[in-house]
């Protein structure tokens, strides 16, 4: 019975193995892609920096040309993407500002995408992070079970062991109780010479 315990132990445990295997390599793919993400992150923020101070310089330029399109845009407008919308509707758009405005839009659309994608990896990797660890805590109950059957099994071994040794002393004993108790066998003393004539004298 013992045995069988261990054995479904055994199999149930190989799956609770195989699922912190799976959990750990879960988790080391989350991490590959946030590191991935994070350096894009930094990049885009960097083509953006750049990005904004182009369209800075640009603004600043329209502005000291008198563009009156860019001064109605710019006292209208309480945001960035108020700003950007306003230039991009404006009726005279070169093809430089259009590239400006698109690569300000792309790279913030790009932060917001990654930014997205690490919070989501976040809450991944916070769930499988707790996944293993109930995996870890029943692989470990699991194997002090185990340890346990195993002890038991030792010891009922030894009680055998012992009740056999027990058994064969109380044999051995009995045995030779027997030896000791048997009579000795009785012994005939045999003539050591001829026996004497009952006649001493000699016929003549």
């Amino acid at each position: 019975a013992v045995m069988a315990q261990i054995q479904e132990l055994d199999s149930n445990l190989e799956l609770v193995v195989d699922a912190y295997n799976n959990a750990q390599v879960e988790l080391d793919a989350i991490k590959a892609e946030q590191k991935v993400n994070a350096k894009r992150l930094d990049l885009a923020k960097s083509n953006l920096g750049a990005a904004h101070s182009t369209l800075e310089a640009r603004l600043v330029e329209l502005y000291k040309n008198g563009s009156p399109d860019l001064v109605e845009i710019l006292l209208g407008s309480s945001s960035l993407d108020e700003i950007l919308d306003g230039i991009d509707t404006a009726s005279r758009v070169s093809e430089q500002d259009a590239q400006i405005l698109n690569e300000v839009r792309k790279f913030r659309t790009e932060i917001k995408a990654r930014e997205s994608a690490l919070a989501k990896a976040r809450k991944k990797q916070e769930e499988v992070v707790a996944a293993r660890a109930a995996h870890q805590a029943e692989i470990e109950s699991a194997l002090a079970q185990r340890q346990q059957l195993l002890s038991s099994i030792k010891d009922q071994i030894a009680e055998l062991e012992a009740a056999e040794r027990e058994r064969q002393a109380r044999i051995d004993a009995a045995a030779q109780a027997r030896v000791n108790a048997a009579p000795a066998p009785a012994t005939t003393d045999s003539p050591t010479g001829a026996p004497s004539s009952q006649y001493g004298g000699v016929v003549g």
